[in-house]
């Protein structure tokens, strides 16, 4: 059965009770409402904002996945929130976060947490812990010697041992 191409111009409504096959490129000026599935079988592209009010929301790609902003002002870009439960962000080789990063509440490391400066950057890594008024209380200065660990105030160990290397050097 040969399809044959028609081109449509419609000022209300449309109601499609089975299929709409779209091939080639299609605007909708309005309002487009899939009341069961909407299947795309190549590109999606949507110029403006979209609105998604749903249960589940699922992205399976071979590919990759980008969420991209250019919004420049002092509120995030990018926003992931949920509600109640935890956000998880997983990669089978890892996670990487570029750029400064910014933790408001509490940070759990159930594993490791492993410093490594990137082979352009010799005087790489630097951990820094700083109180809430912005003064630095452990600094971990990594360079091409080493790290040099500085810590403001007092350090505690409650139980257990302090190792160190073969030299250690202590500066008061």
């Amino acid at each position: 059965k040969a399809f044959k191409t028609l081109n449509v111009d419609i000022q209300g409504s449309l109601t499609v009770e089975d299929a709409l096959v779209v091939d080639g490129t299609s605007e909708f000026s309005g309002d487009v409402t899939a009341e069961s599935n909407l299947t795309v079988d190549n590109q999606l592209d949507v110029n403006g904002s979209a609105d998604f009010d749903v249960t589940d929301f699922n992205v399976d790609a071979s590919g990759e996945i980008k969420l991209e902003s250019d919004h420049n002002s002092a509120n995030p870009a990018i926003h992931i929130k949920a509600a109640a439960g935890i956000v998880k962000i997983e990669g089978t080789e890892g996670v990487e976060i570029h750029g400064p990063t910014e933790f408001k509440d509490d940070l759990l490391i159930k594993d490791s947490l492993i410093l490594h400066g990137d082979v352009a950057e010799a005087d790489e890594p630097d951990f820094i812990i700083k109180d809430d008024q912005g003064a630095i209380l452990v600094n971990l200065n990594g360079s091409q010697s080493g790290m040099q660990a500085e810590i403001t105030g007092d350090l505690t160990v409650p139980s257990g041992n302090i190792f160190t290397a073969p030299t250690l050097n202590c500066f008061m």
